[in-house]
């Protein structure tokens, strides 16, 4: 059977990450769009699972599988067969079209934004962590009334701000579901978990420790 085996793949861990999905998510559904994902590439499907991201991955598709559910349960739609009903759904398939590099760089006239933020400990003068947040919106931030120009001195559009740690897990919480979404060349969705974690570990595991940030969206020239 498909299960037992996607099960195995996933490991202890992603095991446990997949059950703890239950009242989340139709589990019925999602175990069937795991076993798609390693079927289409089993090698890969390993590889993320030995790094604990396929039910992470899996949870960014939370309201397509809610969606498939509720076609499921359509009697008008009995007719379609469990693999349309998740196509319908706009659910990927394969790996391939989750993992896809889907470049979709803020750009205008040669010219691109990107955000980092940057962690200070409490009473700290500076940092000991900063990230390059490649899934956040850049031009949503530059639209923020917490975010004020700043660079003056430079022929560069650059916005940062102050935030505390509310303010920045609220953004966090905004454009997380977008790191599948949103690809920029030169990552893979290896890196761009492993970032998530980092930051997610400074947000919700060390409160006691890191208390202001700095989130600066900055421009580059892109060489478009």
């Amino acid at each position: 059977m498909a299960m037992p085996q996607v099960m195995k793949a996933l490991g202890p861990k992603g095991g446990q990450q997949f059950n703890e999905l239950q009242g989340r998510l139709p589990l019925s559904l999602a175990m069937e769009l795991l076993t798609m994902w390693q079927a289409s590439d089993p090698r890969r499907f390993k590889s993320l699972s030995l790094q604990n991201l396929i039910v992470p991955i899996l949870e960014q598709q939370t309201l397509l599988l809610e969606k498939a559910a509720d076609l499921q349960a359509d009697p008008a739609q009995g007719h379609l067969v469990l693999h349309e009903i998740l196509q319908i759904s706009g659910l990927p398939l394969t790996l391939r079209e989750v993992l896809g590099q889907i470049p979709v760089p803020d750009k205008e006239e040669g010219m691109a934004f990107s955000t980092k933020i940057f962690c200070y400990p409490t009473g700290a003068a500076n940092p000991s962590i900063d990230l390059d947040l490649s899934w956040w919106n850049s031009r949503e931030l530059m639209e923020d009334p917490r975010f004020t120009p700043c660079g003056q001195n430079s022929s560069y559009n650059d916005y940062e701000a102050y935030l505390g740690l509310p303010d920045v897990v609220e953004l966090h919480e905004k454009y997380r579901a977008q790191a599948i979404k949103v690809y920029r060349s030169g990552y893979s969705f290896e890196t761009l978990f492993s970032k998530i974690k980092v930051l997610e570990g400074v947000l919700y595991l060390n409160t006691s420790v890191y208390s202001r940030f700095r989130v600066l969206v900055y421009e580059w020239e892109s060489g478009y």
